[in-house]
């Protein structure tokens, strides 16, 4: 009876560790790649502070992190002058097609403001018309391959949209927009009259995209229930048939001119893989074409609430542009009733649910892209993954691609093993790779061929005197794994014999599996 309580007792006391051995071994198994939301939320967090044209080194930090971004995907960068207020700049982004500067060129044009009002922070309006800005670059340019398009993209992020100390109700007395029609202003005057150097296919213009809002009565259209125009009446019916919920993003285009990017940008919201049956995109289809400060009065005062943020200038441009426009409607909807303009517009808001939003909007954009550039064929680069045994006492290895940019989806490895009664001593001479907590991009570095017996994780950008390693014996192997979006230069490394030994292959975990497998049996 006393061995049957024993081994009783030994059971549950196995049982009850197994559950922490499973945990510490599932530590160190393999980080999933970096998703789309999780980059997207990269970007966000680096458009947390204000932009105002008060705060002239925000707005620098800010203009150079955007042109840093988009050169790492391959874009031509360029600041233009907005020749309104002090140190005024839009940051240009292109990728040229094959029909560059021929009258066959079809440029599409991705656009979204940096600046902010006065003091907010700017998360929603308009971090989130950023971030996905910066995500369209890093869908569309694939580090692994060479992908020739017929037409050319151009991202651009204005400055100076944000009115600073207009307080007139009236919101057509309250549109500046100065950088987007200095962008279009120049473009088309660039690309002439008859279009000999190319024509613009169209734009779509991100303002305020996070905002997800599925409780009831989040949303408040009450000003747009009788609007004279059939489209603006009949959505803001269904919306209040929904119970008002703001689950939706809004697309602001005009009937006729827009209809192939609301076609467009509706098709690939559906089909993007972080859609979810709650996420819906509704559309405003307006039935004026005519430039809006041509409308007369009455047209004007009806139709105020929808020239609110840069598409504004592409439609008011001579010639107009078409110009899709993307947006959460901001102050009209959950917590940017208060927030919009505001300290509270900030990353608290940035819930699970409004960055999976985002990022199914920043997807569908990316997609529409990718259509309408016409893309002709992609070639993928020659560098690719490593898998290198060495032997010798001494040598040095390197990420592949170094010293330009390492793949996407690397997954490497190099197994040093050096003479009996020695162990290796490993450091690196360069260490640059994304920094997103070793979630992303990382090196491994183990004991041995015991992936439980993991030495240290390593990722950013490291001073090469801070990661020095010793193995415990006379193995020790390198693991470098990348995701699918964001690369740097990466690594170099270096190694040689020391004196020293230790058992081989050890670890304490396998050890205590190993004991209370032992004492089971004796039991």
């Amino acid at each position: 009876m006393c061995v049957r309580q024993l081994r009783r007792n030994f059971r549950l006391f196995f049982m009850s560790l197994l559950p922490i051995v499973l945990i510490l071994l599932s530590g160190f198994q393999n980080v999933l790649a970096l998703n789309k939301k999780e980059s997207i939320k990269y970007f966000l967090e680096h458009f947390e502070s204000s932009r105002s044209t008060y705060l002239p080194a925000n707005k620098t930090k800010v203009r150079t992190l955007i042109q840093e971004k988009l050169k790492e995907q391959g874009f031509k960068t360029s600041f233009q002058a907005v020749p309104v207020g002090q140190d005024s700049y839009n940051v240009i982004g292109r990728i040229d097609g094959s029909f560059v500067n021929t009258a066959e060129d079809r440029i599409f044009i991705v656009g979204a403001h940096y600046d902010t009002y006065q003091d907010s922070p700017g998360v929603d309006d308009n971090g989130s018309g950023l971030a996905a800005l910066l995500q369209v670059a890093r869908q569309f340019n694939d580090p692994d391959q060479d992908c020739q398009r017929n037409y050319t993209l151009i991202l651009v992020a204005f400055d100076q949209k944000e009115c600073q100390s207009c307080n007139n109700e009236d919101r057509f007395q309250c549109i500046c927009s100065y950088g987007s029609a200095t962008f279009i202003k120049d473009l088309t005057g660039y690309l002439g009259v008859s279009n000999e150097k190319g024509k613009i296919e169209g734009a779509v213009i991100l303002d305020g995209i996070m905002n997800f809002d599925s409780s009831y009565d989040s949303q408040n259209f009450t000003e747009l229930e009788n609007h004279v125009d059939d489209s603006v009446r009949s959505t803001v019916s269904e919306i209040q048939r929904n119970n008002n919920r703001g689950d939706f993003l809004l697309a602001v285009g005009r009937t006729v001119k827009e209809d192939y990017l609301f076609d467009n940008i509706t098709k690939y919201f559906r089909e993007s893989q972080y859609h979810r049956g709650e996420f819906k995109l509704r559309n405003f289809k307006l039935a004026f074409q005519q430039r809006p400060s041509t409308l007369n009065s009455v047209a004007r005062d009806n139709y105020r609430y929808f020239f609110d943020s840069d598409h504004y200038s592409f439609w008011n441009n001579d010639p107009p542009i078409k110009a899709l426009y993307l947006t959460d409607t901001l102050d009209f909807r959950g917590y940017m009733k208060y927030c919009y303009h505001n300290e509270c517009d900030n990353l608290s808001h940035a819930t699970s649910d409004r960055l999976h939003f985002l990022t199914n909007t920043a997807d569908a954009v990316a997609m529409t892209a990718l259509e309408d550039t016409g893309l002709v064929e992609c070639i993928p680069r020659t560098f690719g993954n490593v898998s290198e045994v060495y032997t010798s006492d001494s040598g040095e290895f390197q990420s592949p691609g170094y010293p330009t940019k390492y793949p996407n989806k690397a997954d490497s490895i190099w197994t040093i093993t050096v003479s009996s009664g020695h162990v290796v001593d490993l450091w690196f001479t360069e260490f640059d790779l994304e920094a997103n907590e070793c979630k992303s991009d990382f090196v491994d570095v183990w004991n041995d061929y015991d992936a439980t017996s993991l030495i240290g994780r390593y990722c950013g950008k490291i001073a090469a005197s801070k990661i020095h390693l010793k193995s415990k014996g006379r193995t020790m192997q390198i693991r470098f794994r990348s995701d699918d979006f964001i690369t740097s230069k990466g690594f170099k490394a270096k190694w040689k014999a020391s004196k020293g030994s230790s058992l081989i292959g050890s670890s304490l975990l396998s050890y205590l599996c190993l004991a209370l497998i032992f004492l089971w049996k004796r039991t």
